[in-house]
């Protein structure tokens, strides 16, 4: 499959070694899987917006009003302004909707966001992707950082941290959904007496040229919860923050993500 690379010149010069790059961004990968690998894509949001050349801050690429990925189990839908960049991140903020808003025949009585690299840039079977993010704790809050096909069908779903709810959840959670529609997951990973909610961590995922994938949090992998992927096709990356129907969380509550970056192997 034809994988989407990224515009703005990170490529331009083709593959870059890893070694020369690392000092780009701040704070560096905080580690790799062993072997030799090329950076291709990343953003650290400096630049004082999202980047639309590496981001779309909606689902489909539209700018309007969008409903959620599960209508039926979520209160909140996504409106470009529900991500921003502020102090060198990108946040998505969960906010109440005024006023509220009817979407395929459905009332949303709050707002909130997502970014997707639809388009932009696709992870494909041997990279390692990792982000620095801080999740928000609330009733309902359900942030997502997760993949699904480049070529727009479902499944298969790639979901390599997910909260269902950070009111309860203290630790991420990997899932897997077939190209047949098997669920495999969700599965808990990380310290089991760490509070991963309101602190900065690293979450990555390895996803391996034979099908395996390994979720990364903090530098650690954790073989315990590795999960076996029946697909190559091209997936693109999505950050969203959901919240679930019959929630209220306090207002103003943010996703935040610090960095975003993926390996190749070379």
């Amino acid at each position: 499959h034809r994988i989407a690379i990224l515009v703005g010149g990170l490529l331009a010069a083709g593959a870059v070694a890893l070694a020369p790059m690392l000092g780009d961004l701040t704070p560096p990968a905080n580690s790799l899987p062993p072997g030799s690998w090329n950076r291709v894509f990343s953003d650290d949001f400096t630049a004082g917006r999202l980047d639309e050349n590496l981001w779309s801050p909606s689902r489909y690429g539209e700018h309007a009003n969008e409903a959620p990925y599960n209508p039926d189990k979520e209160g909140a839908y996504y409106k470009e302004t529900g991500v921003f960049v502020a102090d060198g991140e990108a946040r998505i903020r969960i906010e109440p909707a005024d006023p509220w808003i009817m979407i395929n025949g459905k009332a949303y009585g709050w707002a909130s966001g997502v970014m997707t690299t639809r388009g932009r840039f696709a992870m494909r079977p041997g990279d390692f992707v990792e982000a620095r993010m801080r999740v928000p704790r609330g009733s309902g809050l359900w942030p997502a950082f997760w993949a699904s096909p480049q070529d727009g069908s479902w499944p298969p779903e790639l979901d390599m941290l997910e909260f269902f709810d950070t009111e309860s959840d203290s630790r991420p959670y990997l899932s897997y959904l077939s190209e047949q529609g098997r669920w495999d997951g969700p599965t808990a990973y990380g310290d089991p007496a760490t509070d991963y909610r309101e602190s900065w961590h690293v979450y990555g995922m390895h996803w391996a040229r034979d099908g395996t994938v390994t979720p990364y949090v903090d530098g650690v992998a954790r073989p315990e919860v590795r999960k076996s992927v029946d697909t190559s096709r091209a997936m693109f990356l999505i950050i969203n923050l959901a919240l679930k129907e019959g929630h209220s969380p306090t207002a103003g509550q943010e996703l935040r993500v610090d960095w975003v970056q993926a390996f190749r192997p070379s």
